[in-house]
C-alpha cells in the first residue's frame, strides 16, 4: 500500500517566505504607481487652474471699454479700467455684456487666492479688503498665489501687463524643489 504524503512543514514555511516577498513587491509597485499618479494628478490640476485663470483675465480685461449700441459707460477717469498706484495686486474695469449696459469686474489677490468681482451696482473697491462681493475662483489649497500684479505703462495706457506667480501645495518636482510656475501676460484692450 502506498502512502499519499502532503507538504513537510520546512516546505511550506519556504513557500509562505516567496509568497511574502513577491506579495511585499507587488505592493512596492502598487503604492510607487499609486503615488506618481497622484503627483500627476497634482500636477494637472496646477496646470489647469493657471490656464484657466490666464484664459479668464485676458478675455474679461480684453473687452474693457466696450460699450453696446446706446449704452455709455461709467469710466474710471478717462480710462475704462483702474490699476491703483498703476502696480497692484487688483484692477477694476468696466464693459457692457450682450444683455446688460453696464457690468463692473475685478480680479485681486487674497489670502493666496485669486478673487473675481462682478457687480451692476458699483465698481469693486481695490483698496477696501473687506469689501463684499468678491468671490474666490481660485483653490488655495490646491494653488497658492504669491504674486499676482497688473500694470500698465502711461505711454501705452491700452496695454495691461499681469504677472503670475503659483505654487502648487504639496506638490513638488522629482528633485524635491516646490512646483511653482511665473507667468506674464500682456492684454491689449480693444476699445481704448
Amino acid at each position: 500500500m502506498k502512502r499519499t504524503r502532503g507538504f513537510t512543514l520546512v516546505e511550506l514555511m519556504v513557500g509562505l517566505a516567496i509568497g511574502m516577498v513577491l506579495v511585499l513587491a507587488a505592493e512596492h509597485f502598487l503604492m510607487t504607481t499609486l503615488f506618481a499618479n497622484a503627483t500627476g494628478v497634482k500636477q494637472q490640476r496646477f496646470e489647469q487652474t493657471l490656464q484657466a485663470l490666464s484664459g479668464t483675465m485676458v478675455s474679461q480685461i480684453r473687452r474693457a471699454g466696450y460699450a453696446r449700441p446706446a449704452a455709455t459707460l461709467a469710466m474710471f477717469g478717462t480710462k475704462p479700467y483702474s490699476v491703483p498706484g498703476n502696480d497692484s495686486d487688483c484692477i477694476a474695469f468696466t464693459h457692457s455684456t450682450p444683455t446688460k449696459d453696464q457690468v463692473y469686474f475685478g480680479f485681486r489677490l487674497r489670502n493666496g487666492a485669486v478673487h473675481y468681482f462682478e457687480s451692476m451696482a458699483a465698481a469693486p473697491d481695490c483698496t477696501n479688503p473687506s469689501l463684499t462681493g468678491w468671490v474666490a475662483i481660485t483653490d488655495a489649497t490646491l494653488v497658492n498665489f504669491g504674486s499676482v500684479r497688473f500694470w500698465a505703462n502711461p505711454a501705452e495706457p491700452a496695454l495691461i501687463n499681469i504677472a503670475l506667480s503659483a505654487q502648487g501645495v504639496d506638490l513638488t518636482t522629482p528633485n524635491g524643489t516646490p512646483y511653482s510656475r511665473t507667468s506674464n501676460l500682456a492684454v491689449r484692450i480693444r476699445n481704448m
